[in-house]
């Protein structure tokens, strides 16, 4: 096993820093295809959930681009707007570039992302119970391996 650490570090006043783990097999795994990662954030409450599938989504109207890995399996048809389970979004254009166009391995992710969108919100949701523990707005994305 192997142990990627990430933080958000939010430029936008009432938005709190946050950081977790992300835990996979190995970090020579491309990241678009480690679907079974187990994702902790225990910067304040405890929240964690076993990942089973990571996506990529285009915002047309913004211009922006988020990764998000997901509890919830699919068969052929992801839904970008799920309705029970867990995940972890994060809006940046940079870090979908990297995993779902140059097809990075958790290794080569960038230390930094500093691209983190203004307008919507990076943040660890649970669908089950419509509530987002943690979130951010802007802001830095630090990954230490």
């Amino acid at each position: 096993m192997a142990i990627v650490t990430f933080s958000i570090s939010s430029v936008n006043p009432g938005y709190d820093n946050w950081e977790g783990t992300i835990e996979t097999s190995s970090l020579s795994n491309v990241v678009k295809n480690d679907d079974s990662v187990i994702i902790t954030i225990s910067s304040g409450p405890l929240f964690t959930f076993n990942s089973v599938k990571v996506l990529g989504w285009i915002d047309n109207d913004l211009n922006h681009n988020y990764v998000t890995w997901r509890s919830q399996s699919y068969v052929s048809n992801p839904t970008q707007y799920p309705t029970a389970g867990e995940s972890l979004d994060i809006w940046s254009y940079n870090l979908h570039r990297d995993i779902f166009t140059l097809d990075y391995t958790w290794d080569q992710l960038t230390a930094s992302y500093d691209d983190l969108n203004t307008v919507k919100h990076t943040l660890a949701y649970d669908y089950d119970v419509i509530y987002a523990p943690y979130y951010s707005r802007g802001g830095t994305l630090s990954i230490i391996k």
